[in-house]
């Protein structure tokens, strides 16, 4: 069989999506698909070492450098370069992931004459938190490419409802197929010992952990006003916030005011996030927006008790009372009791974070994602039979 042609296109080359985009493309069946990547490198400096990685697979990448924010100029400049990429692959399938690289590339695919354009907006633009004006203007472009997009993909039931109840399109052009994780993100935990004493903590210490970028998404400011709560009744309990980010500088500030310096932890950037979570009792994730973030997705395969905000792809993958809590976003005071009451029972943490593996294990694996993914990219480019083989598990 002739190799399909597909193209990859992505601007935002940080956090999930970038670890979306590099498990997908570096992982697609070489026997059936010739795969190039689009992307830009200005998000991460680390981006770079996965371009390495994925030319080594045997994945085709070029570089075309595309900003997040709108830029008339840089922005034509980038959609007149992926339009020649695109022209001179003769792609049977182009697949563009986020907004900036969503809007670019479907526009040159359909100039180009693309049939099937695929996109994944790892959490629309429309519904992150933006002023009226900046939503009504993403929602138009949005709504426009969708026009000439033959599948959405969503990684969550929640990012497909609220598209359809927005009027982005019908429900019929959405696709759900949810992240997953690799073999390694199951295999044995870290000694927590061993983890904690890299965090300077004693093993007498109760730990609640939290593995994100510090950006107003995250929630960081409301987990240190939950803290305020959680210490006068935990005394010994110790938060590790690890990431960076914009809000670092603000969340500092407030740990200071408050007075819970000798209660918190930040380590930065943590190359290898498991070691984190064998140290962690409790996993906290109080986002304000969201679709389904990996880090949930790793803290479940930890075997952790979580506590999750009720937002996005989040109150499908936590069972609340089962494999962790869900609690209202922008609420301190209920985080907070969340918090207190599994700190205090340690049987029932136990019993929650084995509940979330189970669950991770089942739902939540890599190769389900790109098989389903593989499947679709047939369908629709008229290889119906061995779509069909890929479903039944024959890739």
């Amino acid at each position: 069989m002739e190799k399909i042609r597909v193209l990859e296109i992505v601007e935002a080359t940080s956090a999930g999506t970038r670890r979306h985009v590099t498990d997908l493309t570096g992982h697609l069946d070489s026997r059936r698909f010739a795969v190039t990547l689009v992307c830009a490198t200005l998000r991460e400096k680390g981006f770079l070492e996965d371009v390495q990685a994925l030319r080594e697979r045997g994945v085709a990448v070029v570089v075309i450098q595309m900003v997040r924010h709108i830029s008339p100029v840089r922005d034509g400049a980038a959609f007149f370069r992926i339009l020649r990429v695109i022209r001179r692959g003769g792609f049977d399938v182009v697949h563009t992931h986020s907004s900036k690289a969503g809007f670019l590339g479907r526009l040159a695919a359909r100039v180009a004459g693309v049939k099937t354009i695929i996109h994944t907006p790892h959490t629309f633009a429309f519904e992150m938190g933006i002023g009226r004006v900046r939503k009504a203007l993403y929602w138009g472009l949005e709504w426009f490419a969708a026009c000439f997009t033959k599948r959405i993909i969503c990684v969550c039931q929640s990012e497909a409802d609220n598209a359809v109840k927005a009027g982005l399109a019908p429900a019929g052009k959405f696709v759900v197929i949810e992240n997953g994780l690799s073999e390694e993100s199951f295999s044995a935990p870290a000694d927590q010992s061993d983890a904690r004493r890299v965090l300077g903590l004693g093993a007498e210490a109760r730990v609640v952990g939290m593995v994100g970028r510090f950006e107003p998404q995250k929630g960081h400011l409301d987990l240190v006003r939950a803290a305020s709560w959680v210490v006068a009744r935990c005394p010994d309990v110790c938060f590790v916030l690890a990431g960076e980010g914009s809000k670092w500088p603000a969340v500092r500030r407030l740990i200071d005011e408050r007075g819970l310096g000798p209660h918190f932890r930040l380590p930065g950037v943590v190359d290898h996030p498991r070691l984190l979570y064998a140290a962690f009792d409790v996993v906290v994730l109080p986002s304000l927006w969201e679709s389904l973030p990996y880090s949930l997705l790793e803290a479940m395969a930890a075997g952790k008790a979580i506590v999750a905000t009720s937002v996005g792809g989040m109150p499908g993958a936590v069972v609340h009372g089962e494999t962790g809590w869900l609690v209202p976003p922008e609420k301190p005071e209920l985080l907070a009791a969340a918090l207190v009451e599994l700190l205090a029972n340690p049987e029932k943490r136990q019993a929650l974070g084995a509940a979330a593996r189970a669950r991770a294990q089942h739902r939540y694996r890599l190769g389900d994602m790109v098989a389903k993914v593989e499947a679709l990219y047939l369908s629709l480019a008229g290889c119906a039979d061995s779509a069909g083989d890929i479903v039944n598990g024959e890739s």
